[in-house]
């Protein structure tokens, strides 16, 4: 008997307009979580260790961040599912192999077939809404004796997505 071995790559990628911090600055995300899983003749073959994994923020599609599973049976029963997205608006996922790429649904199985780590790809792509916020300071004085004084304002917006919050100081005067 041949047993051939077969291998996939799990991919991250966040493709579309970047939100951005009060200095201009993309917003840090935190890592995206996954768990995968392989079953040969019903019993996991991916370590313990690996089943579950992070893969950080990456924007360059030529270079998206990837984890990359070897050493497993060829015919073993597979699935990714991406635990954690992020808060991403939208998420879609892919999965290649050889040369035919489809749609992937998150957590569904795929049968692994002999090759190496590029033979088998599921990539996954996060979105993200992006908005911005105006605020207006009225002056309502009708003695005229308010109207050119400074003012301060804050904003602060908080993401439990992002790895830090957006606080910005904003100063201005009223005409």
């Amino acid at each position: 008997n041949e047993y051939l071995n077969g291998a996939f790559t799990v991919s991250k990628l966040v493709s579309g307009p970047q939100p951005l911090d009060a200095t201009g600055s993309e917003v840090d995300f935190k890592d995206f979580a996954f768990r995968a899983s392989c079953l040969f003749n019903g019993v996991e073959v991916i370590p313990e260790a690996d089943r579950t994994f992070t893969l950080a923020k990456s924007t360059d599609a030529e270079n998206p961040a990837t984890k990359i599973f070897d050493g497993l049976p060829a015919g073993a029963t597979c699935s990714v599912t991406e635990t954690y997205a992020g808060g991403a608006a939208n998420t879609s996922a892919s999965i290649r192999v050889t040369t035919s790429t489809t749609s992937y649904t998150n957590g569904a199985d795929f049968s692994l077939i002999a090759g190496d780590a590029t033979t088998t790809q599921v990539a996954f792509d996060n979105s993200y809404a992006t908005g911005a916020v105006t605020i207006t300071k009225a002056v309502l004085d009708p003695t005229g004796l308010w109207g050119n004084e400074d003012f301060e304002a804050r904003l602060l917006c908080t993401d439990p997505d992002a790895a830090a919050r957006l606080d910005a100081a904003l100063a201005g005067r009223a005409n």
